[in-house]
């Protein structure tokens, strides 16, 4: 639980850093790729407060709702910065 709080907290810094330091260039492939890491962000953070607030029944596939959700946003964050991490 502390592994997945302390990842979402630095997924959030990273986040907050690129959008500060972005800029968008208008195209389509550029509001796409933006429109995905937003979705994937969302879909993470509610994972998260999914697998936070799990029973004991449901922590399993809590816990497989976050990780999928996390590994989707990793790639949804190498596809929009392949040369950031």
């Amino acid at each position: 639980m502390q592994k997945a709080s302390a990842e979402m907290l630095g997924w959030e810094d990273r986040l907050q850093a690129f959008g500060k330091t972005a800029e968008v260039t208008g195209s389509h492939a550029e509001r796409s790729a933006h429109r995905e890491l937003d979705a994937a962000w969302r879909s993470a953070r509610a994972a998260s407060h999914r697998l936070k607030t799990a029973s004991a029944g449901g922590w399993h596939d809590a816990q497989t709702s976050y990780e999928r959700a996390t590994n989707r946003l990793a790639g949804a964050w190498n596809r929009l910065r392949p040369d950031n991490s």
